[in-house]
Parts: structure tokens; sequence; C-alpha cells
């Protein structure tokens, strides 16, 4: 008994012995990863615990014969599972069963800038010395309202369904507000660049001017994720799903002299699609350090709804006209940035930059264009967002 048990012992150790041979390039000692498993070791693992039984042992195997993935090799069970299986509300079977997480919530905080929105308010020109009222000379700075950056969030939820596979919602708000005001002094004349030039016979100037713009949008997503290439330190994941998207440009002026004129115009955009996208990060085991990056394609069919009204304190009507075409709006997002995970995978802190390009959209001074001009035949132009994004995360 004793010579069979000698024996036992030593071909496992034999065996244990050629494994951590084989492993040691690849030792996280030396600061590597995870040790690979070879096939030589998979085809000896059933050797190596049987050789432990006979001994009397329980069976074990060594922390480098475990795959990346954290499969059993002797077994093919989830590591400390007994059947490697989950019960449906994502519980397991035993205290030491480890199967992921079935929760994923976080909040990203967003700090975006609205770009190509910029709208000219007025210009002061030198009322004195025009010669040609229809091509004002201008002598200072163009009163321009240009969004600056302002806060804004995005909340999400994702449920695993399997090993691979989860379903969630997600909902991004961001409000812009800007504001610009004017004055001058006779005989310099504030000259309003929103206005239709034909409401007077001769244009109309000013000596004071206020004008205000909003830039909102509202995205909602259920998405389906899937993973596609997945490892203790990296995972690459397909998403795809529907959006709606809901934006608001809203502009407000007013205009001062011996009477007051007002300016007001409204664009909205409703609109659903189809949203695709990928989403890849790689992370230290040793540190938790991670890099991380998101990019997404959403395609939205939907209406563009314009409205344009001119007034003045005793005629508050003046200009009013409406105008709606259906559009198919593309939105890009692409997003980079560093982070930290926690050591058991539950909490995630990242932060970084992103850049969302929208195309074949209505902008506000392109609608104001259009007014004055009466041809309202082709309107499409492009606007972007860009700014940083800080993001919690919990899985549980």
């Amino acid at each position: 008994m004793k010579t069979k048990t000698l024996l036992a012992v030593g071909i496992g150790l034999a065996l244990v012995g050629m494994g951590w041979a084989q492993q040691w390039p690849m030792s996280p000692v030396i600061g590597y990863g995870q040790p690979m498993v070879y096939p030589l070791q998979q085809a000896y693992m059933p050797m190596v615990v049987q050789a432990d039984q006979l001994a009397g042992g329980a069976g074990f195997v060594p922390a480098g014969l475990v795959s990346e993935e954290g499969a059993d090799v002797a077994t093919g069970t989830e590591p400390g599972s007994s059947d490697g299986q989950c019960s449906g509300d994502g519980s397991c079977g035993s205290p030491d069963c480890c199967c992921g997480p079935v929760w994923t919530v976080y909040a990203d905080f967003l700090y975006l800038r609205p770009r190509n929105k910029e709208l000219a308010l007025v210009a002061p020109i030198d009322g004195a010395e025009v010669q040609d009222p229809s091509y004002p000379i201008q002598i200072g700075p163009i009163g321009v309202l240009d969004p600056d950056f302002e806060p804004g969030f995005r909340v999400g939820f994702y449920r695993w369904i399997n090993e691979s596979a989860s379903i969630g919602a997600e909902y991004t708000w961001f409000e812009s507000q800007t504001e610009t005001s004017a004055a001058i002094s006779a005989p310099n004349v504030l000259r309003s660049l929103v206005r239709h030039p034909g409401t007077a016979a001769a244009p109309s100037d000013f000596l004071q001017a206020w004008g205000g713009y909003d830039i909102d949008f509202q995205i909602i997503d259920i998405n389906y994720r899937v993973s596609l290439w997945s490892g203790v330190r990296h995972d690459v994941t397909l998403v795809a799903g529907g959006t709606y998207v809901n934006e608001t440009q809203t502009f407000l002026s007013r205009f001062e002299d011996s009477g007051v004129e007002t300016v007001n115009t409204d664009l909205v955009f409703d609109g659903g699609g189809i949203r695709v996208g990928l989403e890849a990060e790689r992370h230290s085991l040793r540190t938790g350090l991670t890099a991380y990056g998101r990019a997404s394609a959403r395609f939205v069919g939907g209406e563009f709804r314009g409205t344009y009204l001119q007034g003045t304190g005793t005629d508050p009507v003046i200009v009013n006209t409406r105008w709606s075409a259906g559009r198919v709006v593309s939105i890009l997002d692409i997003e980079l940035g560093l982070g930290w995970v926690s050591s058991n995978g539950c909490l995630r802190f990242t932060a970084g930059y992103m850049f969302s390009g929208w195309f074949n959209t209505v902008n506000t001074d392109e609608w104001i264009q259009a007014v004055q001009n009466n041809n309202f035949v082709g309107l499409s132009d492009s606007l972007a967002f860009d700014g940083l994004v800080g993001r919690v995360e919990a899985r549980w």
C-alpha cells in the first residue's frame, strides 16, 4: 500500500513539475499574465487528479492549469462549481460557485460642447456713413451665440441572460443654453442678422439686442450585447438594438430702439432607428488599471419641424411660417479612456473623451437663412458634440 501511494505521489509530482516547467516563461511572477494551458497539460490533467486521489487526497488542480476563461481543465466546469450551472435567478448551487454578475448598472457624467452650432445675431455698423443699406460696413465684433460646455448625464443597465449575452436599456440627456447681448450708441447702430429682409421698405436698426439659444437632446437605446472575444484581461462586445432620438433647438431674440422687435424660432427632430457598435477593454490583473474604447453608429429615420415667428410690440405677427421634412440622420460616436476595476470586477470607474457627429440634420442658422431667402430646398447640415465622460459602474 505504501509503495502504491509513493508511486502515485511520485507520478503526480513529476507531471506537476513538467507543467510548471512549461508554464515558467509565462509566469505572473515575472510580470506576465495568467499562464497558458498547453494541450499536453490538458491530456495529463486526469492522470494528475487520479494519482492524487489514489494517494488519499481530494483531487487538486494546480493554479497554473486553469484556462484564461477560468474553466477547470480536469472537469470542464467553472471553478468552484459542482456542475458549472447557475440557477435561473443567477444564484449558484454552492457558496463557492462562481457564475459571474447577473446585473450591471452604470451612470455617466457628461460635459459636452455643441460644435458647428454658432448663430450670428447682430452686426455693429456705422449708420451715419452707410451708402448702401443692403451692404452695411461692420465696425466691431459680430454678436454670436456660440454654445459652451454644459453638463449632462447618461444612465443604463443590462441583465446577463447567459455567460456571453445580455439585454438592457440606456437613457442620455443633454441641455445646452447660451445667451448674448449687445448695446451701442448713435450714430452707430446694430443690424439684425436674423430678421426677414422683406419686412420693411428700408432696413431697421437698433441700439440694443439680446439673444438666447438652447440645444437639447434625449436618446433612448434598447440594446442586445454579446461578447465576441473575452478573457481575464480583455473583452470585446458587440452592441446592437433600437434607438429613439429627440433633438430640440430653440432661439429667442429681442431688439430695441424706439420700439421692440422679436424673432423666435424652433427646430424639433423626432425619430427612431437602429444602433450598432463595439465596446472593448483591457485591464491589468495586478493594478486594475483599464483602457477602454467604445464606438457606435445610429441610423435614425424621423422628421424635422421648424417654425419662424417675427413681430413687434404693435404687430406681434409679421412673419409666421412653418416647415417640416423627413430625414435619415446618422449619429456616429467614439469614446476612448482609462479607468480602474476592482479585484472582483464588481466596481468600475472610468473617464474618457468622446466625439459625436450628427449628419443630415437641420440647424437654426440654416433654417433662418432659408426663411430670409425663401428657399427651403435641400436643407441639410451637420453638428457635433465633444467632451468629457466619467462613469461609475456596479456589477452583481
